[in-house]
């Protein structure tokens, strides 16, 4: 079997394509050698693809493959990339409401070897942030207070709850920031 591979995408990967050892043997011309193989892989990684069996097929769908006695090189292997995702962490800002302001919010980073678009998550998979920032008051004297929201961890998972963590590299490009403004009251005397 021949290896195969491709960038997680959430479908499984399976071939039954092969090539030729070194041989100076090939099948007669006018017939079609097949094979199927019982390897499969679905998340990052690497799996063997054994051949289970093979055909080989006259023009006319006659069976030839008594004819032959095929090797066959069982290291041929499927593997699956990790996705490349670059993000980064959005800033937020409110009026003071007495309470800590956080914020894992998070968005794509268009990507110009992606024709222009970002590298998404695949399907319904949902990435979940962990960042450090957190702000309650507005330093006196001041009108707002700004702190740094970073990166700190994140979890990935599919729909079924599975874990894809391993399923995506994660380039964090920027820090985010949370900014808590002093909230307006007017008040009015009694006359």
């Amino acid at each position: 079997a021949d290896y195969a591979t491709k960038i997680y995408d959430g479908l499984e990967l399976t071939t039954n394509d092969w090539i030729y050892l070194d041989s100076p043997y090939e099948v007669v011309s006018g017939e079609t050698l097949t094979i199927e193989t019982s390897g499969s892989i679905v998340n990052t990684g690497i799996k063997t693809n054994p051949i289970e069996s093979y055909k080989v097929l006259k023009a006319d769908e006659e069976d030839s493959s008594t004819n032959y006695d095929v090797e066959f090189d069982h290291n041929a292997e499927l593997e699956i990339t990790p996705r490349y995702l670059s993000i980064y962490i959005i800033d937020k800002e409110e009026e003071y409401f007495g309470d800590y302001l956080t914020s894992n919010d998070w968005d794509y980073i268009v990507d110009a070897y992606n024709d222009g678009k970002p590298h998404e998550l695949v399907g319904d998979e949902e990435l979940i942030l962990t960042t450090s920032g957190k702000v309650k008051y507005v330093e006196k004297g001041k009108t707002s207070k700004t702190v740094d929201n970073e990166y700190v961890s994140h979890t990935v998972t599919k729909p079924n709850g599975d874990d894809s963590y391993m399923n995506y590299v994660l380039d964090v490009k920027q820090k985010g920031t949370l900014t808590i403004i002093q909230r307006e009251v007017g008040l009015k005397t009694y006359s």
